[in-house]
This record gives C-alpha cells, structure tokens and sequence, in this order.
C-alpha cells in the first residue's frame, strides 16, 4: 500500500495467516483480539488509515488510493456429505437429503464458491441489493449474478436475466419444483442466451 501511495500504483497483494489463538493473558487477548488473525486486520486498517492520513495530496487527485481489503477464510465444503452406500440408507433419511447444502452457510459463502469453481479472482468488487424480497449478489462488472433464496418467483429470474450475466448462479432451494427449472431456462433462453448458468 505504501508503494501504491508513492508512485500511483495499483499493486494487489494476499496475506495467509492462521488462527492461531491469542494466550488470554496477553494484552492483545486483553484488547480484545482472540486470535493472530483479528490482529492481522487491525494492522492492515491501520496501515491504510495511516497512509491515506499522510497523502491527503494523492487523493485530492485523480488518484485514489486504495486501502480496502478482503477476508476469506478456509472451510469445509458448503455441500453435504450425502454420498451414502445402498446399505446405509434408510428411509427416515430421505427428507434430510432435500438440502444439499449445510444449514449453517451464508449466501456469501455459497457466492465465494461459486467464484472459486468458474475461476474468477477474488478481489473483484462485489454489491447486494434486496429485489422483491430476494437477495441479489453482484460480483465484478456483470460477471457473476447470484440468488440462493427459497422459491424465487419469476419476476426475479426476469429481472436477473434482464441484466445479461457473464454467469447467473442458484441453489436447488431456489427453485420450488422441477418446472420452476424449466421456466428459469425459458427466461434465459429469451432474455440471456449467451449467460453460463450454474445451479449448486
């Protein structure tokens, strides 16, 4: 960033920290940092708050430095284990495998891996709006258009479909039945044909 600040560039740079906890007897633990992470990205703030402090002239430019950052963290698949052996299942086990995704992840989450499976970069600029109800996630310029809300209706598969994405992600929960897939398809086929979609 500092760099970025001296000669007007554009520099992007990705730091790996793990979790490693805080002891609680430390003066960071103390201050409220329960991890090495937290630490992490009150430094990285600071840094940016400190810089743009000391090159108020840069920014009254046409030059913007930019100080914003990103965290993503490791996990486990979004994705159920469902893979199971004849043998296994039963029948009381049925309704739980209607969902396929953990009941604990976020549409963030199911965006960023979405992202990661096409192979976009991860520091593009991301929005969400709310749409008759519905989350829309937006990821670069038009690159990816999102939804992983329950039974989206047909306005919001037009409006989405309106806007002509690169890729148009959803989730089997999105859709309440097996015709509602078929109307999605009609939809694009009409206003997208060229948009990639994708259902998780």
């Amino acid at each position: 960033m500092a760099m970025n600040s001296q000669d007007y560039g554009h520099r992007k740079f990705i730091m790996i920290q793990l979790p490693e906890k805080c002891p609680v007897q430390s003066e960071a633990f103390k201050a409220g940092y329960e991890n090495i992470c937290e630490i992490g990205k009150e430094r990285i703030r600071r840094a940016g708050e400190e810089l743009t402090r000391d090159n108020q002239q840069i920014l009254m430019g046409n030059y913007e430095l930019d100080t914003g950052f990103r965290v993503l963290k490791v996990d486990s698949s979004n994705m159920k284990d469902v893979y199971f052996s004849p043998s296994e299942l039963t029948q009381d086990m049925l309704s739980s495998l209607e969902e396929n995704i953990k009941s604990d992840r976020s549409g963030i989450d199911l965006l960023f891996d979405a992202i990661a499976e096409i192979g976009l970069t991860f520091s593009l600029e991301y929005s969400s709006e709310i749409f008759n109800g519905f989350t829309i996630h937006s990821y670069g310029q038009n690159e990816v258009i999102a939804c992983f809300d329950e039974n989206v209706n047909l306005e919001l598969m037009k409006e989405i479909a309106k806007r002509q994405p690169v890729h148009a992600v959803f989730c089997d929960r999105c859709f309440e039945s097996s015709p509602a897939k078929l109307n999605l398809m009609g939809i694009f086929e009409y206003y997208a044909p060229d948009t990639n979609i994708k259902i998780m």
